[in-house]
């Protein structure tokens, strides 16, 4: 069912179906009547549904214009100071009056245009307000929660994000590491990533320095945990694109929970976010000959190795182990964590114990 956005000749949005259903922007029959009852119940419902639900669908001119509007509204709360610690929000002020006038101008063409002016987007963006607060009012996880459950990609706007990417190109320094602010929700439904010394620009005025504060605070704690992080924030390091070696690499992986206990988001490769890190470990295996009994002999069959992901390494590959440093290496064409002090510790006791069974036996 397609869609489109109307105004009403008292200045209400309401939606009516459109004549041609073929249109670009037509939507499941499900979300175009679940959209319409929301409007049904409110300009603001109207609007949330399509920042929630509809955040990433294709739309006709007039409901995209819906859109970017109440995505200007939840960009503006997002970057609000001190969202994080408290369920009452204060009232979210709406654009000027000649911003909102000029806004009116940039509409697409739609039934009722002539009625939409700066009072009907005043109204529309308090009618949104008030929805919103109350919400967040009444949700347990305050408006951070509320936030993730509406769209989980509002969540990380006007937050910082440290981005960890491999660098193929350079063996010396394999990684790259960047610091960012999301600072919008695209059209698109992607979320805008700016480099965090944007934001020094952006918010150099007086006005925005509340909101500064507030951007930066969770690289202020997060550099009271981490020593790399300090000396980043030190230098200046934290605004700038870096090329970085395996072991600073490394810091920042082992600390990702320090980060984000500290309110920033960590944005790493994949073979990182699974469950269990690639990793060399070292296998023990005793009496596995056929017929052995737990016994002397089973004892003596007794054997140490290092593997990754069950197959066992060559000499070669253990030696380059033992040597890393760094804590990763690139091992079998991925990077793997590397342990070497714990990975020596487990291989000489292994040898001890075998040394102790051959002597018992």
């Amino acid at each position: 069912m397609n869609l489109n956005l109307c105004i009403t000749p008292h200045g209400r949005p309401i939606l009516e179906q459109a004549v041609d259903d073929r249109a670009p922007g037509a939507l499941p029959l499900h979300r175009a009547s679940a959209l319409r009852e929301a409007f049904e119940t409110g300009v603001g419902a109207g609007l949330l549904c399509l920042v929630s639900s509809e955040l990433t669908a294709v739309l006709p001119p007039s409901l995209g214009f819906a859109r970017d509007f109440a995505s200007a509204y939840l960009t503006q709360l997002c970057r609000t100071p001190e969202l994080e610690g408290t369920a009452e929000i204060e009232e979210i002020a709406a654009p000027s009056r000649e911003e909102l006038g000029f806004l009116a101008l940039q509409a697409p063409p739609m039934k009722g245009l002539e009625y939409l002016n700066a009072d009907v987007l005043a109204s529309c963006w308090q009618d949104l307000d008030q929805r919103v607060r109350a919400q967040i009012r009444a949700h347990p996880g305050g408006a951070p929660a509320y936030l993730r459950e509406l769209n989980p990609l509002w969540r990380t706007v006007g937050h910082v994000t440290f981005h960890l990417a491999e660098n193929k190109r350079d063996e010396a320094y394999p990684f790259a590491f960047m610091a960012t602010y999301a600072s919008r929700v695209s059209a698109q439904g992607r979320v805008q990533h700016l480099p965090l010394g944007r934001a020094l620009q952006e918010h150099a005025g007086a006005k925005d320095k509340a909101a500064l504060v507030a951007l930066l605070t969770p690289v202020q704690r997060a550099s009271e945990q981490s020593a790399w992080v300090k000396d980043l924030v030190e230098t200046g390091g934290v605004y700038q694109a870096l090329a970085w070696a395996p072991r600073q690499a490394y810091q920042f992986l082992k600390d990702i929970p320090q980060l984000e206990a500290s309110g920033i988001i960590a944005r790493v490769p994949n073979w990182w976010k699974m469950a269990a890190p690639p990793r060399v470990q070292v296998n023990v295996r005793i009496g596995e000959r056929k017929g052995s009994a737990l016994g002397a002999s089973a004892l003596l069959d007794f054997s140490v190795s290092a593997a990754l992901d069950g197959q066992g390494l060559s000499k070669a590959e253990l030696e380059e182990a033992l040597a890393s440093t760094s804590g990763l290496m690139r091992l079998r064409g991925q990077w793997v964590e590397v342990d070497r002090e714990k990975l020596a510790a487990a291989l000489d006791t292994g040898g001890k114990s075998n040394a102790m069974c051959a002597a018992e036996a």
